[in-house]
């Protein structure tokens, strides 16, 4: 009975949180997704809606970026080491168009995690390069941090 109620609620949390659980393959390895610098934007892959009023007449828009979510950086200790048991390194407000950035940030691997109310993502993140603040400032590389995703991807686009 007790066992019963465990499961049931470990899917019904499952179903409230897809996002807060790290993405692994089929070996159970995480996906680490890699990037050169931890700067972009925060993204959703399933747009939100807004009914706005331009000129008077109503429009459905839909908006991708996470404005106002707080990043939170941690270290991965351990490639298999799952999310946010040590300290965090650092936190970050996303601005306008859930644009972030992190500075300082040595290469290797980290977990970004992303909320805002109370929804979570969790993001797996190996970096690649020594912070740069020109190449998170170049506007011809753009970096979109896609949290809904499955599993959650980092895109680099050349514009």
């Amino acid at each position: 009975m007790v066992f019963n109620r465990l499961v049931m609620f470990a899917v019904f949390v499952g179903t409230l949180f897809p996002q807060a659980a790290p993405h692994s393959n089929a070996d159970g390895q995480t996906q680490w997704q890699a990037t050169d610098q931890l700067c972009g934007q925060l993204e959703l892959a399933a747009p939100k809606r807004k009914q706005i009023v331009v000129n008077g007449k109503s429009e459905l828009r839909l908006y991708t970026a996470l404005e106002s979510a707080t990043a939170t950086l941690y270290p991965a200790r351990s490639p298999r080491e799952e999310c946010c048991d040590a300290k965090p390194i650092a936190t970050a407000e996303s601005r306008r168009y859930g644009a972030f950035e992190f500075e300082g940030v040595k290469p290797g691997t980290y977990w970004l995690r992303v909320q805002k109310n109370e929804v979570l993502h969790l993001i797996p993140v190996r970096v690649t390069h020594e912070f740069d603040k020109k190449a998170c400032q170049d506007p011809s590389v753009g970096r979109s941090f896609v949290l809904d995703s499955s599993p959650p991807r980092i895109e680099t686009r050349i514009r």
